[in-house]
């Protein structure tokens, strides 16, 4: 980061600033572009394109104004909230009626189960990124031993 300062370059925090700014982030404290077509869409700045992948790969019915990721750093809905808690004490070995005060529902079952699916699949990805860089490294190692 201190190098990227002396150069005038911007460090990750710097950078995460300038990126809420120019989406007008409202996470960030910022009033969200009124449509899509406000977004800025330059090479440097591709955000109407990033918005329009955004909408594609999220479901969305429309393109949002704002940075695609807003929402998730926004407040989570109760049931969410709640089923996070809860795993969290499952996850510790507390029984569910410790971890669901005053009893879990079944839509509170099915959430966990939705959580736990949504892990294993993280931890699938991470495994997964984690060969694909061991390969490479190897790949690397091996071109460099035969290029002795």
């Amino acid at each position: 980061m201190a190098e990227a300062r002396l150069l005038g370059e911007a460090d990750d925090d710097e950078r995460a600033l300038q990126l809420a700014a120019t989406w007008r982030c409202p996470a960030a404290g910022h009033a969200p572009h009124e449509s899509p077509d406000d977004l800025p869409d330059t090479l440097a700045q591709p955000m109407r394109r990033c918005a329009e992948k955004a909408r594609r790969v999220m479901g969305l019915s429309s393109t949002p104004a704002t940075c695609p990721f807003a929402t998730l750093y926004g407040p989570a809905p109760p049931l969410v909230v709640r089923a996070t808690q809860a795993l969290a004490l499952l996850d510790k070995g507390l029984p569910e009626r410790v971890a669901f005060p005053g009893g879990a529902s079944a839509a509170d079952r099915q959430a966990v189960l939705v959580l736990n699916a949504a892990l294993a699949a993280r931890h699938h990805s991470d495994d997964l990124d984690r060969e694909r860089e061991d390969a490479r490294k190897r790949a690397e190692a091996e071109a460099r031993q035969n290029a002795r």
